[in-house]
């Protein structure tokens, strides 16, 4: 616009993108950047959830993995997934979070390998930022089963574990008034010694992973139930169970249309 064209309109003035998306103008044009869970040109399309990825035992030179970003910190986070595994003998992980963090005393980079972990299904442990929790929550026996780990740095550290809808194990004072930098590398089937690398067979998942979704929200016990539940579609605010097909590397095979019985 303008006698020489210098002047650039903002075409998010007049967008199509749906209700839930993010309009970016650009030079000429826009773009829709969908929510967690949404795709097309104007986020108009619905993924859909029914699938499985089976994670077949990784070697030293093959990782098999599905990977992401995650963009936000998190002060609340609630994670969601079902997993099927018959693995006792390793510490097999079926989620983790590793990110890069500006040191507060010299400003140099800091790794936190163990920002968000869940790993070891013969006695689920979780790390928040590094710090451990051991509990006694096994899922290690073929069958599928729910996890959901709640967390709240904001009151008193406050976190919760559940299996099957049914409470676990719960506590506080885990890294109260602490975040979860964002930026890092959540990874599905392996343990990150370092931001997207440095895994090890020994920590890696073998079985079936289905619906991880991710939530900067601390979830009550109704909320769990509503995720236990296969016929009530809840898609992660931070991420989506979708939004992990991209990222899918190695021999890891993707089941469409299964859902946990």
């Amino acid at each position: 616009m303008g006698p020489l064209c210098e002047i650039d309109i903002n075409e998010c003035a007049i967008h199509q993108c749906w209700i839930g998306s993010t309009c970016q103008d650009l030079v000429g044009g826009y773009v829709c950047l969908c929510p967690p869970g949404w795709s097309g040109r104007y986020c108009e399309t619905k993924l859909s959830d029914d699938f499985v990825l089976n994670f077949p035992d990784s070697t030293a030179t093959i990782a098999n993995m599905a990977s992401m970003t995650l963009n936000s910190p998190l002060s609340d986070v609630t994670v969601s997934m079902w997993v099927q595994t018959t693995d006792t003998k390793r510490a097999g992980t079926p989620l983790s979070y590793a990110v890069a963090s500006a040191s507060t005393t010299d400003g140099h980079n800091t790794i936190i390998d163990n920002a968000l972990t869940i790993n070891d299904c013969s006695g689920v442990h979780i790390y928040v930022n590094n710090e451990p929790l051991v509990t006694d929550a096994q899922v290690a026996d073929g069958q599928w089963h729910h996890l959901a780990f709640t967390w709240s740095s904001e009151n008193s550290g406050e976190w919760t574990l559940y299996k099957d809808g049914k409470l676990q194990s719960n506590g506080t004072n885990l890294r109260p008034r602490d975040v979860i930098p964002g930026g890092g590398s959540l990874v599905l089937g392996q343990e990150q010694d370092a931001v997207g690398e440095g895994f090890s067979p020994k920590e890696t998942f073998t079985g079936n992973i289905t619906r991880v979704n991710v939530w900067n929200s601390y979830f009550s016990k109704s909320n769990i139930t509503r995720l236990c539940s296969l016929d009530d579609d809840i898609p992660g605010k931070v991420v989506a169970w979708p939004d992990f097909l991209q990222g899918v590397k190695g021999k890891v095979n993707i089941l469409q249309n299964e859902r946990p019985t």
